[in-house]
């Protein structure tokens, strides 16, 4: 090559280089395209559903000069609707508002964990004592209340994660909007409920960086070698991947790991009664056994806690079962009590507790929520999430099939296999 063509031909590789790199952007650019639309395909994500069931009005009325004083418990239900995605709600609070303006306080929702094709209900106070409101606001009520046609708003507000398989999210901003019709006066049907509406607050940041300017000094054999470069380096990476491949393969064929089994042994009533006007108090002893089947993987249950719900509320507070390691082939059993004090329930699910305990029969759910660990050799994992659910069937009445164990005490043997995901 002579010194005339040298010019050209740096151009020439500039170019050629110009193109690669575009070339490798578009086609990283499809393969993440198609890995998402594969992604959305197989788990078809959809929104959690809210409903607004019912609605008690313990306090509602305006004082001079602008004044609104709102005592309510209500009822809301959320269902998720997908068979592959799990719902971490990190934080509700909810309030209520009426004409946009907001007239209670904020109420916060215990944190929990909504596996697939699961529903949660909770029953939450949300009260405000003489709220400052507009002029017009105070009169508008007035107003409405006069007519016997009142339209509120119920907000919640929240984060939210989702999870699967051991995958989990980042935090998402949740808002639900419920919308009330209340009517008073000697006509009044009660409550209107109406499904709600969601808005998800989805935000993404992605940073770039430019890369910088490459001059050529030289022409002939460079633009082989940075070719060569190129070649080899995504040789490597393939190579890299293709070996961790084999290696996950191999080690889930060497351990072929299993989820720990949970039964649900028995539970010892010593309170469950319902209380005006909604309130459920409960005191139980429950006792769960766990087994690891695996005989090369042990377990760390590094925390664990178990409550109860009925028809999808709970209903007593979460109590921690104490840390524990579970060896190969081991069983571990725990006998902890859980129990609630004038726990706000829903009004349907107060009268139904009550209907179900004269029927002689309470279906009542055991959940346990916590974070475990595996063991192979030296090596542990990271932490993954554990959520377990125990169907516990109660037979009151007197063809009970209880042991009296004291006054009033009844102890239930279940031995209920549990629903465990990881």
């Amino acid at each position: 090559m002579t010194s005339k063509d040298c010019g050209n031909h740096g151009h020439k590789c500039r170019r050629r280089h110009v193109r690669l790199l575009f070339a490798g952007i578009l086609t990283f650019l499809l393969i993440v395209l198609i890995v998402i639309l594969l992604i959305w395909a197989i788990l078809r994500p959809s929104k959690p559903k809210f409903i607004l069931q019912d609605a008690t009005v313990y306090a509602f009325n305006v004082s001079y000069p602008n004044f609104i004083t709102s005592n309510f418990q209500v009822t809301v239900s959320s269902h998720n609707p997908d068979d592959r995605v799990g719902i971490y709600y990190d934080r509700l609070d909810i309030y209520a508002t009426y004409r946009d303006q907001q007239i209670t306080l904020r109420t916060s929702i215990p944190s929990s964990y909504q596996g697939h094709k699961e529903n949660n209900v909770w029953s939450p106070f949300i009260c405000g004592n003489s709220v400052p409101v507009s002029p017009y606001n105070s009169a508008a009520l007035s107003q409405d209340q006069g007519a016997g046609f009142v339209m509120l708003m119920i907000k919640i507000d929240g984060r939210v994660r989702f999870k699967v398989g051991t995958f989990i999210s980042a935090k998402y901003n949740l808002h639900v909007r419920c919308p009330a019709y209340i009517q008073f006066g000697s006509r009044t049907s009660g409550i209107m409920v109406e499904s709600s509406s969601q808005s998800y607050s989805l935000s993404l940041h992605f940073s770039t960086t430019n890369s910088s300017n490459m001059t050529t000094k030289d022409c002939g054999n460079h633009g082989h070698k940075r070719q060569r470069l190129v070649r080899l380096l995504f040789a490597g990476i393939l190579t890299f991947l293709l070996i961790v491949l084999i290696v996950i393969l191999l080690i889930w064929a060497i351990l072929r790991p299993s989820k720990p089994k949970f039964i649900l042994q028995d539970a010892t009533v010593y309170a469950f009664n319902v209380s005006y006007p909604n309130f459920i108090t409960s005191n139980f002893q429950v006792t769960v056994s766990s087994h690891n089947p695996d005989d090369r993987v042990g377990i760390y249950y590094d925390r664990l806690d178990i409550y109860a719900t009925y028809r999808n509320q709970q209903i007593t507070l979460r109590t921690s079962i104490p840390t524990s390691y579970q060896g190969h082939k081991e069983t571990n059993v725990w006998s902890p009590f859980i129990y609630g004090n004038s726990v706000p329930v829903s009004p349907y699910n107060s009268a139904a507790l009550s209907q179900d305990q004269g029927a002689g029969v309470v279906m009542l759910m055991i959940k346990i929520d916590g974070r475990v660990r595996f063991k192979v050799g030296t090596f542990i994992s990271a932490k993954y999430n554990l959520h377990v659910r125990c169907p516990a069937y109660i037979q009151f009445g007197s063809s009970t099939s209880g042991i009296m164990v004291g006054d009033n005490v009844v102890k239930y043997q279940l031995a209920t296999r549990c629903h465990v995901s990881i």
